[in-house]
């Protein structure tokens, strides 16, 4: 259940969550009254002005509907993906390239394992606990274990 009915102020505490921003350091950049946060109520158009003043990088589309990024791209960034929308071959080139480079391959491998080391985690649970699973995992190792050596 919701606490605060206001979906625009839901969208600025995950904003000030994501930055780390605590509320008395918002309610000194923006220069909203002490409070405005914690009520049920929603924001005012005043208020939400100061706050998209305040906080530039924030995309005033995203604050009032929370549709798009909630931060806004630079002009670099907005064509760089209209580019990459517009032609699948260069999108695969790309990647295909930047997969190739070892650095980068090295830095998605360790981000990718970070995302879904959660999710494997639960799953192989799921299996170690499931004993007929376990043991035939168990016997797959030894047999390859076995042809290894040979």
């Amino acid at each position: 259940m919701e606490r605060f009915s206001s979906k625009i102020k839901l969208r600025i505490l995950k904003h000030l969550k994501d930055k780390g921003i605590s509320n008395r350091k918002f309610y000194g950049d923006t220069g909203i009254a002490n409070g405005v946060l914690g009520k049920k109520t929603g924001l005012t158009e005043l208020n939400i002005e100061k706050y998209l003043n305040a906080y530039k990088e924030v995309n005033p589309t995203w604050l009032l509907t929370g549709k798009g990024n909630m931060y806004n791209l630079s002009e670099d960034q907005q064509i760089d993906i209209n580019i990459l929308n517009s032609n699948p071959d260069f999108s695969l080139s790309l990647l295909n390239s930047l997969v190739n480079d070892e650095k980068v391959k090295k830095a998605l491998t360790l981000i990718i394992g970070k995302e879904i080391n959660n999710f494997f985690t639960h799953k192989l649970l799921n299996i170690l606990n499931d004993e007929n699973i376990f043991n035939a995992l168990k016997n797959q190792l030894k047999d390859d274990k076995q042809k290894n050596s040979e």
